[in-house]
């Protein structure tokens, strides 16, 4: 019994968490964390998730897609365009598992173009 309820407080704490968990080297087996790619020195495109949730909660998405941000361009300096908000549900109610999602674009201080190019190149404009 104090087995079952030790991994249901785990669990139970996990949901809806930030996570910085970087997606691009392996999945997180509770979803949440990033992926990013970089379309030119300075230029990233970000995607954030919550862990999975009964219910949307973009609180945690937003978090980690600052904290990439500020990683990225090394302090809290920095543009971002082109967001985007939505939620992704697996699995079936009573419980499925919702995963709250922030996609972006972000343009460090560093960056070798400007606010206009970077739209331009992804065709935002």
């Amino acid at each position: 019994m104090r087995r079952a309820a030790g991994h249901l407080f785990v669990a139970v704490a996990a949901v809806g968490c930030t996570s910085m968990h970087n997606l691009n080297v392996s999945d997180n087996p509770f979803g949440g964390g990033y992926r990013d790619r970089e379309w030119r020195r300075g230029f990233f495109e970000v995607q954030a998730s919550s862990n999975f949730s009964p219910v949307p909660n973009f609180g945690p998405a937003r978090e980690t897609f600052r904290r990439r941000a500020e990683e990225l361009c090394r302090g809290s300096n920095y543009q971002e365009f082109g967001v985007s908000e939505f939620t992704l549900t697996r699995g079936e109610r009573p419980l499925p598992y919702v995963f709250s999602v922030k996609n972006g674009f972000v343009l460090c201080p560093n960056a070798e173009l400007t606010l206009e190019a970077a739209k331009e190149l992804r065709g935002l404009q």
